[in-house]
């Protein structure tokens, strides 16, 4: 009884975590009644997976995530394709490949089994590192580009691998976090702390693969 009781705190202590955090990604498709009727379009993906390869229900299910969130990522970003025209700054193009990165780390918690609680407390640990490793990640991949992103969403891929998450769910938060906060008033301090926060996820990434 008492091991129960233990589960449900553990479980509340992260839900508001998930919950807040979950604003800044895309929504799950699972619960998203508005996506192409979800659950069809579900089984529809499913099938189609079955007919061109032989693979077990945990892979079907991780292909049909990666699949919806790069749907989505496309539609969001031709919505806000035009953004992107001043996105020319040093500051600016630092901001998009963290944010992208952030938004990556959680979509690939959400679509693993990984200790979701381990993980973030490693992140936290190793946010130190990640302030000082500011000064050195200073400038973002060409795929990681907002300008380029439109360019990998139109390219035919298996969505199979760890990397190819983190290019995928950069396009969507390409288009949102940094059109938002760039474009509002160009706030040197938001640029400066949303990369400081940013970064510290960018280790979430990191302690997933060390608690695998």
């Amino acid at each position: 009884m008492g091991e129960v009781l233990d589960n449900k705190n553990v479980e509340t202590k992260t839900g508001w975590l998930s919950k807040f955090l979950s604003v800044f990604i895309a929504p799950d498709y699972k619960k998203d009644t508005e996506w192409k009727e979800s659950e069809e379009w579900y089984k529809i993906v499913e099938k189609n997976i079955l007919e061109t390869e032989d693979v077990d229900s945990k892979a079907i299910e991780e292909r049909r995530d990666i699949g919806y969130y790069l749907n989505y990522a496309r539609e969001r970003y031709e919505e806000e394709n035009a953004a992107f025209n001043d996105l020319d700054s040093k500051a600016d193009r630092v901001l998009a490949f963290s944010g992208s990165m952030a938004a990556a780390i959680f979509v690939i918690i959400r679509t693993t089994d990984s200790d979701f609680g381990k993980c973030l407390a490693f992140s936290y640990a190793m946010f130190l590192i990640a302030m000082i490793l500011l000064l050195i990640l200073r400038w973002p991949k060409p795929i990681q580009s907002p300008h380029k992103v439109m360019l990998f969403l139109d390219e035919q891929s298996e969505y199979t691998d760890t990397v190819l998450k983190l290019k995928i769910i950069a396009s969507y938060h390409c288009s949102t976090i940094a059109h938002r906060i760039i474009n509002s008033w160009k706030a040197e301090v938001l640029i400066k702390a949303n990369i400081l926060l940013c970064l510290g996820i960018v280790f979430l990434f990191i302690g997933l693969l060390i608690t695998q």
